[in-house]
């Protein structure tokens, strides 16, 4: 049966479809619980949840997939966030207090003269008290 130039362009592009459709999947490597690497176009299901990577037509590492954590691993990871996301409140309610203050004094000269008044203001009311305990020790003796 004679070949007409109809039927070798069709051939010719039915195999240079499949050859950039092949060219173009990426090829998975993956190893198993013996340590042996394999390569196909799928991982299989019981490998899905192991390290695996996806491989260009030259053998190229695109794109890795780590292996999935364990419970423990995931316990511990939810705990540092839980402890990142305090220190970020707490990190946010000390820059609220700093605002409050900086809101207040117009510099550190002001605070410690505020703190320093109050703290005269107490050491008084100490002065009062110690001078009122002993008019009533006096009245009781």
């Amino acid at each position: 049966m004679p070949l007409t130039t109809r039927t070798i362009a069709i051939t010719l592009m039915i195999f240079a479809a499949l050859s950039t459709s092949v060219s173009a999947a990426t090829i998975k490597k993956w190893v198993d619980e013996n340590g042996v690497t394999h390569y196909g176009t799928a991982v299989p299901p019981q490998y899905v949840d192991r390290e695996h990577s996806e491989l260009n037509a030259r053998g190229i590492e695109v794109k890795r997939h780590d292996r999935a954590m364990t419970p423990e691993e995931l316990e511990r990871e939810r705990a540092i966030e839980a402890m990142r996301a305090e220190q970020q409140e707490l990190l946010e309610e000390q820059q609220a207090r700093d605002r409050i203050l900086l809101n207040l004094y117009r510099n550190e000269d002001d605070l410690v003269m505020a703190r320093d008044g109050k703290i005269a203001q107490i050491e008084s009311q100490i002065r009062l008290n110690h001078n009122e305990i002993r008019r009533l020790k006096t009245r009781l003796s």
